[in-house]
C-alpha cells in the first residue's frame, strides 16, 4: 500500500486577496479573455455604430484583435483606420494590449 504524500500550499504569509484576484485577472488565460469582454461591451463605440452590422469581434490573443468583415469595401475602410481603432481598444483597457488587427 502506497503512502499519500501531503504537499502543503501555504504561504509564508497571509496576502491579501486583492492582489490574489488581480494576479489572476492580468495573468495570460484570464487577462485576454477579460480584455475581449470590455471590448465587446464598447465595441459599437470603437468602430462606430453605422459599422456595427459589418463588423463582428472574433478573438484577442496574443496582443491581435481579430474582426470578421462583410466584405472586401468595410475591410479596406476598416484597414486605413487600423491605428485609430487600436488606439480607441487600448483606451477601453487602459493598457497598451492591442497592437495589432487582422481582418477576415
Amino acid at each position: 500500500m502506497m503512502k499519500r504524500r501531503r504537499i502543503k500550499c501555504f504561504a509564508s504569509k497571509p496576502t491579501d486577496i486583492s492582489v490574489l484576484l488581480e494576479r489572476c485577472l492580468q495573468g495570460p488565460v484570464l487577462g485576454s479573455k477579460v480584455g475581449y469582454f470590455e471590448l465587446s461591451k464598447h465595441f459599437d463605440e470603437i468602430v462606430g455604430e453605422r459599422l456595427v452590422p459589418y463588423v463582428s469581434l472574433v478573438s484577442l490573443e496574443d496582443s491581435i484583435l481579430v474582426l470578421k468583415v462583410s466584405n472586401a469595401v468595410w475591410k479596406s475602410e476598416l484597414f486605413l483606420q487600423k491605428k485609430a481603432i487600436i488606439a480607441k481598444c487600448n483606451q477601453f483597457l487602459n493598457a497598451a494590449i492591442v497592437k495589432e488587427i487582422r481582418f477576415t
